[in-house]
């Protein structure tokens, strides 16, 4: 147990620097939680702390990215709003105030790759449809990867958007995954894994026909996806129920009941 006495709930994601595992930092309704021991203990990050309105809050904190090689600089993002701190979040500086819904966001591993980030973007104003985004300089700048030449589309037809979910693994730090859930107008279900070897640039589509979702909606938000880090063709993900393949998402087992007394993401 740790954390005690911190007023926090609804956390959306968790994510340590990979040069300095001692730093972790969580995203929560109340703002961003840091630990310098690993875990054990945690504290407010003073440039980000709204525990003052809990169980208020109202942010919608989805995701974080901490560089590789240094604790300090973390990508955080609330509502359509991308944030920077350099200083372990004592301060926070405004990427961008219109970025968009971010629904995943992570750096690629290894130092070689250490400015990377990639993540994925619903942007209400302009369209819903889910796009991967990239990074070479940690979040001041983006690029948008959807299109034929990424291999990520960019519309389909009969299909609007949902999310994408995206994986990351230390063992294969050129590689990234992502998880794509359309909603066909009847119900949000993924539509396919892609993968890209190249860092994000391009992707292909695996021969995954597997749906993640349980076919319950539950792909429009509360959707889980991880890759092994010691093995490439492990990958795991799920909503209610809970889904691993071991031959690079050809096959699947499933686990969980719809969330009755199983694992559920959310």
């Amino acid at each position: 147990q740790c954390a005690q006495n911190i007023l926090a709930r609804h956390f959306g994601a968790v994510r340590y620097c990979e040069g300095n595992p001692n730093y972790v930092y969580a995203s929560c309704e109340q703002g961003i939680m840091k630990s310098t021991d690993g875990g054990a203990t945690w504290t407010m990050c003073s440039g980000m702390n709204y525990t003052s309105s809990y169980p208020g809050g109202g942010y919608a904190t989805w995701s974080l990215a901490v560089k590789y090689d240094d604790p300090n600089t973390v990508l955080f993002a609330k509502g359509q709003t991308l944030y920077k701190t350099t200083n372990g979040g004592s301060s926070w500086s405004t990427i961008s105030s219109t970025f968009g819904y971010v629904r995943d966001m992570d750096g690629l591993t290894g130092a070689a790759n250490a400015n990377i980030v990639i993540a994925t973007v619903k942007n209400s104003a302009t369209s819903n449809w889910p796009q991967v985004m990239r990074s070479t300089d940690f979040g001041s700048t983006w690029t948008t990867i959807n299109g034929t030449a990424s291999g990520i589309p960019a519309s389909i037809t009969g299909y609007t958007g949902a999310l994408g979910m995206l994986a990351v693994s230390k063992g294969f730090p050129n590689s990234v995954w992502v998880e794509l859930v359309l909603n066909n107008g009847t119900n949000s279900k993924t539509y396919g894994i892609y993968k890209s070897d190249d860092k994000g640039l391009t992707f292909r589509k695996l021969s995954s026909t597997q749906d993640l979702t349980d076919n319950y909606w539950q792909g429009e938000w509360n959707q889980a996806f991880a890759v092994s880090s010691t093995d490439s063709l492990i990958m795991a993900g799920g909503a209610y129920s809970t889904y691993v393949t071991k031959d690079g998402g050809k096959t699947w087992s499933g686990y969980g009941d719809m969330g009755k007394t199983k694992p559920h993401s959310d």
